[in-house]
């Protein structure tokens, strides 16, 4: 079987879509975090698990950014105590600061993108694969 020496996690914040722009957040964002296999098992996984066994108590919970940011659902212990919410937060930064990963981005500001051309005929998640692999330079 032919396997890769890296794994990838893909994640998008914002709406794709260019028909209804909302003007409070114009961004499409497409991240790729790329890990080499055996960095991503000795040191990734470890760094993320211990985090979540301190915090949780067990390492099952989602780290979802809106979630932890708005202090819902399982976030919502953050609301109770500033000084273990800004510990927690200390926590996480210092995980995502010392976890060895390589992140690509493409940044689309639609607004831009629709004043520029009138019609974009691309479907915006094909533009960020093109922009990433060189295709397209704007």
């Amino acid at each position: 079987m032919n396997t890769s020496d890296f794994i990838v996690y893909v994640d998008e914040s914002g709406d794709h879509g260019l028909t209804s722009i909302d003007k409070d957040y114009p961004l499409f964002v497409l991240v790729f975090c790329c890990f080499k296999i055996d960095t991503y098992i000795q040191e990734a996984v470890p760094l993320l698990q211990k985090f979540k066994f301190d915090f949780f108590g067990h390492d099952q919970i989602i780290l979802h950014e809106h979630h932890i940011r708005k202090q819902k659902g399982d976030f919502s212990f953050l609301r109770i105590d500033k000084d273990f919410r800004n510990n927690f937060l200390r926590s996480i930064s210092n995980v995502v600061e010392n976890t060895p990963v390589e992140l690509f981005a493409v940044i689309i500001d639609k607004e831009k993108l629709s004043s520029k051309y009138i019609r974009p005929i691309i479907h915006i998640i094909l533009l960020c694969d093109m922009v990433l692999k060189g295709y397209y330079i704007f």
